[in-house]
């Protein structure tokens, strides 16, 4: 797997791994220590599920959600609704 493979995968930024591969952490704490976990829950045809799960489920990383989110001023939770309606139409 690829560096940004492991970003996706961790749900820890590329730019954080490559900073602590960098600065010659070892590899077990590079991959080891998220620097945020996502436990929030989004809600989904009336069902709460795991925000990581729901990333999977519109198919991009947390970073590109985000970003997307922000553009549209709208919550991660609510960029996650609108792709998910979106894919249904």
């Amino acid at each position: 797997m690829s560096l940004k493979d492991w970003a996706v995968e961790l749900m820890i930024p590329y730019e954080t791994l490559r900073y602590r591969i960098r600065r010659g952490w070892p590899l077990n704490k590079v991959f080891g220590n998220p620097q945020r976990i996502k436990t929030d829950k989004v809600e989904v045809n009336d069902i709460l599920i795991p925000f990581n799960v729901a990333l999977k489920l519109v198919g991009v990383s947390h970073v590109a959600l985000y970003k997307s989110a922000k553009r549209r001023h709208l919550t991660p939770a609510q960029e996650i609704q609108r792709r998910l309606k979106e894919t249904n139409q």
